[in-house]
Formats: structure tokens, C-alpha cells, sequence
């Protein structure tokens, strides 16, 4: 336990950027960060910098120089990670081959002769690469997605669920929606398409991309809204396998699940039920010809990042402002590293063993579950939660698995052919290679102790059906932890994470699911109005705030992670002191000094810097308010108000009466 003295705790405040001429009581974020405000720089392609964009940009450097130096490793699963990030890398080799190493796919396609080749074409194409539940991903951009995972209420087997897909823009909103900023896209799509196409050689391109662009709009109108893709009483919906040619006739299932390798599975979950006999119905409703053509444009899209730099570039310049914001783009090596990390078992096990120690997995193992001990006594302080709904939060709470830094066994990689020269090759290997292996699974007992693959390198995953969090090694490095700096530091960063998770675990949302992981609503009406009420006067605290003139939060669009943030912090700030009368005969000499750390390092946590435009978006359309007013949670916290004697009068005084707590 690292103990410093009131001196220590403000020279380092003052070297975090710690503004001395304002009060903590006025604007607690700026009398933290005004100093890091003032000095740091948005960089000229991206729309945000925060703590965790640094820490991102980070981990990637330090990525891209281990999968470089991994190509000629001894180790074969080593060696493939090398391969795969050296391969995209090989920009003059990729030049060289063109579009040689795609042909054999696309002259599959044009060989499409009748509904059957072109449903075991389909068939053939189905991948694992939704997940409606631990990702919120509903849609694949094939036909159909399919996601490999516990039972909605047999969580101890794997089953498969087939979703909805088809597009190649980001939802189906953006066909749909009748307002100009997403027609815009649109028509923008549809030159791109065209723009490809013709790229790739294939006449009459803009005839082609109408065509296409029109087949994806009629998919769109088949597709389940987002509103629906996330209701379980619609999502909870098992077919034979013998009844898809009547539930949705269209598309000759026989032939495609053959070609999918599921020609032996029995059941399937059907998530959104309405958009898979929709979208199979347009199967014969559109010419031959048609399909060709978009199953030509999506073969060239998929891959198109791996393609000479005429494709790439046109490939990146469009969609990297649709998923990273406007005018943002990464370079090359960057987009390698995180292809490289989503797709090729081995990334996560190679930056693990070589950034984070067993002594570091240690310290984590004991915040989170010191935060959840935490947690769990606060659910006997509820009084709006009935004792039959405690007791199931209880159960839930203490049957939670929570996952630090990385997976307690790798998946390996053996027999996953991967080469040099070959990007577009490596790719759709590696894909297939994970198809096999999520299918595999079928019929198998669950691992709950199981990860997404790749989930050590990217952000916190809440998996409700294995009733499991698993918080990321990237995620677990300096400045958010400090495996050697202070705990009051660790548990405002680390622990309040871990706290905002574990109450999206236990909320209304959370409530669905039951200790076992299964589909079960355990909140009752009762719960669920205490709730509401107990969380209702965070939406206008929230909605006071103004980031741009004439610009208000939307504290109802944030107030589910506004109750989040405020639990985590709670949570988190109960556990260090916990803790720290475990290790301690008697508290810290100077507590107020001690608590003072605990938020200077849970505000520094929450810096950023955002582009006008960037900042804009996020308050109209995020459910997630802007950084610095994550920070206001704190107004909340007795502790808090108490630690920097806040008065009446000043900006983030709040009296003891109007300050929330709702768990």
C-alpha cells in the first residue's frame, strides 16, 4: 500500500495539470486539468483526445513494434501475428499483385447460374462476426450473421443465432431516414459503389452501383430497427431446421446451411425473426444478375482494405469518417494493428505476456474484488429494491466473474495457413479459421470463463448469458493503472470502471439476465418504479450543463450512464477505504488529504479535448455525455463536497438534500 503526505499529493497534482488559480468547489474538472487543457494538443485528424484516445494510440505503438518484430519468431503462433501485420504492411507487394489474389472469388460469383449455386454461395459466405449482446452488434455485412454462445435459457450449452445482414452502410437507418445528412451519405455510397466497381473493372458502373444501392435499400426496409434487434421477447426465438423453407421461403436453406458447415445443427436461435423471412424472400425477387453484382462489390469492400492503394484509399476515405467521425482517418499501420488484433489468435497472448505482469493482474484482481465486496454491502442500503430483488443482485453480484487483463487459457492458431504475400488470402483464411472454430463449439458445454476474441486488446465487455465482465489489459496500463503507484489513484480509475460495470450489470437492463446468465427478469414493477425515481433528479442536473452556448445536455439520453458513473465512483471511493482500514491499524493521518488523491486521480482520468463538430455530436447523439461532465458525478459524494470544504454558493456545491444516490 503506497501512502503519501499532503506535500507529495499536491506536487503531484500540480505536475498532472492541477490549476491553482480556480476553486475545486467551482469547477472540480478545471481545477484538475486546466493545466493538461491548456498545453495539450487535438491532434489534426481526430475529433477527441482524451485519456483513453492517448492510451489507445499508446497500445497501438507499442503493438505495431511487437507484431513487426514477431514476423520470423520461433513460435509458430507468434509468427502468424507477424505475418498477418507484415503482410497489410507490404504496400509495394499489394500494388504488385493487384487484384490477382481476389479473382478466384469473384469469378465464383459471375460463375452463379441459379438459386441453389447462389445459396450455397451464400451459405458458404456465412461468418461469426455479429454479437448482439456482448458487442451490440445486430447486423453482418453478408446476407446473415451468425453468433456461436450460450443459450437464451440453457446457458450451460452453445447454440447458434442467425442475424440479420446485408448492408454496407453502418444501419439500415441510413437508407431509410428522411433527413439530409444521411441521404447524403447515401448518394455518397452509391458513388463509391461505383467508384469501386469501376476501379475493379466491371462495366457500366453506375448502372451497377443503382442497383446495388437499391437491392441494399429494400434489405434495409427488411431489417429489424435497433429497437427491436435489442428486445429479448422478440429475440428469443428458436427454429428446426426443417422449418426455415417455411418460415421464410425465398432462399434454398438446405443448400446454404450445407455450405455453412451446419448441415448437422438441429436448432437455431433466429434473432430477429421478421428480417430473416424478409430478407429471404427477396432472394428470388431479385434477377440473378443483380445479386452477382453486390455479391462482386461486397467481395471487393470486405477486402478492399488489403487491395492496391486506388481501392484502399477510396475504401478508408470513406468509411473511416462514418465509424471514427468526421475528418478523422488513421494511417496504414494502424489499421493493421487492429485487423491484426480482431482476427489472428496469438495478438493478445504476445502484448500480455510482454506489458503486464502477474504482479500487476494480481493488484487489479484485488480492486475489482474488493469494489464488488463494495457494492454488494450497498445493496443492503437500498431502499427502493425489494428484498426478493436483493436477494437476486446479491446471488448475481457474488456469482460474477470478472476476467483481469486477459483469458486464463489462449486460443491457439494451429493449422491457420497465413503468408507474407498474401493480405487478401490471410484475411478471408483467418476468418473462415474462426467460423470453424465458433461452430465447433455446437453442442459443446459453455466456458464461462471464455473471451471474446481479441477482447484483451480492446474495451471492458459485460457478457450477460456467461454472467461475466472481462476488463482488458490495454486498458490496465499507465496512466489509468499504475501496478507501482498509489491505490487511492488505482481504485478511482481502475475501480470506478470496474463499479460503472457492475452496476450496468445489476440495472433494469442488467435485471434480464439472473446469476446464471439466463434470459429472466428478476425486477418487479416495484423495483423498477424505486429505481426510476431514485435515479430521475440526475437528468436535470445533467441537463443544467452547457458545453457550447445555446447547447444543453440531454440529461435523459445520458442519465442511464450518468447513474453508472456516479455507482462506479461510490463504489470504488467505499472500497479504498475498506481497504485501507484492512492494511491500517488507524486511517491515514491526513484524510482529507488522502481523499483529495482518490478524485484528483478520478477527474485526471476523465480529461479531454474535443473538436467543436466532434463535441456537437456527442452531446446531440451520444448516450454518453462528454468527458469533463462524467466528472460531475462527484457533486453527489458527501466525501467529495467534504474533502474540498465546498460552500454554498459556489458552481459544484450541491446541498445535502438535492445530492442523488441511487445505489
Amino acid at each position: 500500500m503506497k501512502q503519501h503526505s499532503l506535500a507529495t499529493a499536491l506536487l503531484a497534482l500540480a505536475a498532472a495539470g492541477a490549476h491553482a488559480a480556480s476553486q475545486p468547489g467551482d469547477d472540480f474538472y478545471r481545477y484538475v486539468n486546466d493545466g493538461w487543457s491548456a498545453t495539450a494538443v487535438l491532434p489534426a485528424d481526430a475529433g477527441a483526445w482524451t485519456v483513453y484516445t492517448q492510451l489507445n494510440a499508446d497500445n497501438e505503438a507499442r503493438m505495431a513494434a511487437l507484431y513487426a518484430a514477431a514476423r520470423d519468431a520461433a513460435d509458430p503462433a507468434v509468427r502468424r501475428v507477424g505475418i498477418y501485420y507484415a503482410a497489410q504492411m507490404d504496400t509495394a507487394g499489394i500494388e504488385a499483385r493487384g487484384l490477382a489474389p481476389l479473382q478466384p472469388l469473384l469469378r465464383q460469383i459471375a460463375a452463379l447460374g441459379d438459386a441453389g449455386a447462389l445459396a450455397g454461395f451464400l451459405g458458404a459466405q456465412l461468418r461469426t462476426d455479429v454479437d448482439p449482446l456482448n458487442l451490440g452488434k445486430t447486423a453482418s455485412e453478408n446476407l446473415f450473421g451468425l453468433w456461436v454462445a450460450p443459450g437464451l435459457h440453457d446457458t450451460t450449452h452453445y447454440m447458434p443465432y442467425l442475424l440479420q445482414g446485408g448492408l454496407g452502410l453502418p444501419d439500415r437507418s441510413f437508407y431509410l431516414a428522411d433527413n439530409p445528412g444521411q441521404k447524403a451519405v447515401l448518394a455518397a455510397y452509391r458513388d463509391y459503389v461505383a467508384a469501386m466497381l469501376e476501379q475493379a473493372g466491371f462495366a457500366d458502373a453506375a448502372g451497377r452501383a443503382a442497383r446495388i444501392v437499391a437491392l441494399e435499400t429494400r434489405i434495409a426496409g427488411a431489417q429489424a430497427s435497433p429497437q427491436a434487434s435489442a428486445d429479448l421477447a422478440q429475440a428469443d426465438q428458436v427454429w428446426r431446421r426443417n422449418q426455415f423453407a417455411d418460415r421464410a421461403p425465398g432462399l434454398d436453406w438446405a443448400a446454404y446451411f450445407d455450405a455453412a458447415g451446419l448441415s448437422a445443427q438441429q436448432r437455431f436461435g433466429v434473432w430477429q425473426a421478421g428480417a430473416v423471412s424478409a430478407i429471404a424472400a427477396l432472394v428470388p425477387a431479385t434477377p440473378l444478375d443483380v445479386w452477382r453484382d453486390y455479391l462482386s462489390f461486397h467481395a471487393l469492400n470486405q477486402s478492399a482494405r488489403f487491395l492496391p492503394k486506388a481501392l484502399a484509399e477510396r475504401y478508408f476515405a470513406f468509411y473511416d469518417p462514418l465509424f471514427l467521425g468526421p475528418g478523422e482517418h488513421l494511417p496504414l499501420w494502424r489499421h493493421a494493428v487492429n485487423q491484426t488484433n480482431t482476427v489472428v489468435p496469438g495478438a493478445g497472448r504476445l502484448y500480455s505476456e510482454r506489458y503486464f505482469s502477474p504482479r500487476a493482474q494480481a493488484r487489479v484482481r484485488e480492486i475489482a474484488v474488493n469494489v464488488a465486496a463494495a457494492f454488494d454491502r450497498r445493496i443492503d442500503q437500498l431502499n427502493w429494491m425489494t428484498p426478493a430483488t436483493r436477494a437476486e443482485a446479491h446471488a448475481k453480484l457474488r456469482n460474477l466473474r470478472i476476467g483481469v487483463g486477459h483469458p486464463g487459457h489462449w486460443r491457439g492458431s494451429d493449422g491457420l495457413e497465413l503468408r507474407v504475400d498474401d493480405a487478401v488470402g490471410n484475411a478471408l483464411r483467418a476468418e473462415a479459421y474462426n467460423y470453424r472454430y465458433e461452430v465447433a463449439r455446437l453442442g459443446r458445454a459453455v466456458d464461462r470463463d471464455d473471451w471474446i476474441l481479441g477482447g484483451e486488446l480492446f474495451g471492458y465487455n459485460r457478457m450477460p448469458l456467461q454472467n461475466a465482465l472481462t476488463i482488458p489489459v490495454v486498458a490496465l496500463q499507465q496512466p489509468m493503472f499504475d501496478a507501482d503507484g498509489d491505490d487511492a489513484a488505482n481504485y478511482a480509475t481502475i475501480g470506478a470502471k470496474v463499479g460503472y460495470y457492475i452496476s450496468l450489470t445489476l440495472n433494469d437492463k442488467g435485471g434480464r439476465f439472473d446469476a446464471q446468465g439466463r434470459a429472466r427478469s428478476w425486477w418487479s414493477a416495484a423495483d423498477k418504479a424505486g429505481f426510476d425515481g431514485a435515479a430521475a433528479p440526475l437528468a436535470p442536473q445533467y441537463g443544467a450543463y452547457q458545453p457550447l452556448p445555446g447547447l444543453a445536455l440531454n440529461g435523459q439520453l445520458t442519465l442511464g450512464s450518468n447513474v453508472a458513473d456516479l455507482a462506479g465512483v461510490q463504489a470504488a471511493y467505499d472500497a479504498w477505504h475498506a481497504s485501507v482500514k484492512a492494511s491500517l491499524k488507524a486511517p491515514p493521518s491526513d484524510l482529507k488529504a488522502a481523499d483529495q488523491r482518490f478524485f484528483s486521480a478520478y477527474a485526471r482520468g476523465l480529461r479531454a479535448r474535443y473538436s467543436e463538430p466532434a463535441l456537437r455530436d456527442l452531446v446531440e447523439e451520444s448516450p454518453v455525455p462528454p468527458s469533463m461532465y462524467r466528472v460531475a458525478a462527484l457533486r453527489n459524494l458527501d466525501a467529495w463536497q467534504a474533502a474540498y470544504d465546498v460552500a454554498p454558493g459556489q458552481g459544484w456545491y450541491l446541498a445535502p438534500a438535492q445530492r442523488v444516490r441511487v445505489w
